[in-house]
């Protein structure tokens, strides 16, 4: 596989488990009770050499490790720490909690290419379970081959072709797409709407539902001159997985919006939370007239925790490779670490954080 050797998690069979506080050189612990970051961040090389190799997907050790590495900055249990420790993945859980990281303003480009080749690998596995059982159902052949060449596919058409193979799929299992490709039909129709505060544009980076709007904006699409049949059959899953969702209550109660005004209640009504965490800051007037406009300039993005506020406002990584580094020509690695309490207290120097329904959104001072 790699130069490196896998360590088993406890949940297999003669696996030595978290427990082991010392691992030999070159073995891997996905469970994160060692910190093994470098270690990771080599693996998901050596993982998208093999891709470019093979012309096909990550491996299975591959989508692990960047598994075990976006979920180091999440709350204990996440799916993505599940799915790292077992290989077992639930692609709905970990695409709720991989969007909000993919969306985040600051986070780098190659982690978002992380995230799209970890999207890519859990959706081919998922639906090759359903075609699969669609071919035990229907006596028919399992449809063999439905890989995308990602590395000769330029970055600009990545998204529509996963989207094509996820459409191709769902037609041959007579399924329903994702949330993972609900999200990247929105994001590619959102750039062909003019404004930015686009429903469609909210979705992809918020997944807050706006039935109406995103149904005007899907439809004007739809009918423009220059929208190609693909596109208007991506819309037609996109509208039926929208469909699909429980409602989100995305409108502001008649209290709320007497209380904030027009330009509040929009605010709420486009930016949800976001917003709401907005009116928390202490020198924001609900009432003055520029308030959308200056939540435009002030909001940074939403976290899930503060190790992701650390993560994606700080330059944590580039201190933490150089303290490894200082650490290890020194051979003090017992000694030299860095203090998380104070780089915290630098972010709330730097920034305003709320927390609003148990997200943390943060905003320039």
């Amino acid at each position: 596989m790699t130069n490196h050797e896998y360590l088993p998690s406890g949940n297999e069979p003669n696996g030595q488990g978290p427990d082991a506080e010392r691992l030999q050189p070159g073995e891997i612990d996905f469970t994160g009770a060692v910190p093994q970051r470098q270690d990771m961040l080599d693996l998901i090389g050596d993982a998208f050499t093999e891709q470019q190799a093979s012309g096909g997907e990550i491996p299975d050790w591959g989508a692990r490790a960047i598994a075990r590495i976006l979920a180091d900055g999440l709350e204990p249990g996440s799916a993505l720490h599940q799915f790292a420790v077992t290989g077992r993945a639930d692609p709905d859980a970990i695409s709720k909690e991989t969007i909000p990281i993919y969306a985040a303003p600051d986070t780098p480009a190659e982690v978002k290419r992380w995230i799209d080749y970890l999207g890519t690998f859990l959706l081919h596995q998922d639906d090759q379970n359903e075609v699969e059982a669609a071919a035990i159902t229907t006596g028919a052949e399992p449809y063999q081959s439905i890989t995308i060449d990602l590395s000769t596919t330029p970055d600009d058409e990545v998204a529509p072709a996963v989207i094509r193979r996820a459409i191709t799929l769902a037609k041959r299992t007579g399924g329903k797409i994702h949330a993972w490709i609900a999200t990247a039909i929105a994001r590619e129709l959102a750039d062909r709407m003019p404004e930015q505060r686009s429903a469609l544009n909210t979705f992809a980076n918020t997944q807050m539902i706006h039935r109406d709007r995103l149904a005007a904006e899907t439809q004007a699409i739809t009918r423009a001159e220059g929208t190609s049949d693909e596109v208007r059959e991506w819309i037609s899953y996109f509208t039926e997985f929208i469909a699909a969702q429980d409602t989100i209550a995305d409108a502001t109660s008649d209290t709320e919006a007497l209380e904030l005004g027009s330009q509040g209640a929009e605010g709420i009504r486009t930016y949800g939370d976001a917003f709401r965490a907005f009116l928390q800051l202490s020198d924001i007037d609900p009432a003055r007239e520029d308030l959308l406009d200056t939540f435009h300039e002030v909001y940074v993005g939403s976290f899930t925790t503060m190790q992701a506020v650390i993560e994606g406002l700080t330059e944590i990584t580039d201190w933490r490779a150089a303290t490894e580094e200082l650490a290890e020509r020194f051979g003090i690695r017992e000694l030299l670490t860095l203090d998380y309490e104070k780089i915290e207290k630098r972010v709330f120097e730097t920034w305003d954080i709320k927390r609003v329904n148990g997200v943390l959104y943060a905003f320039d001072k």
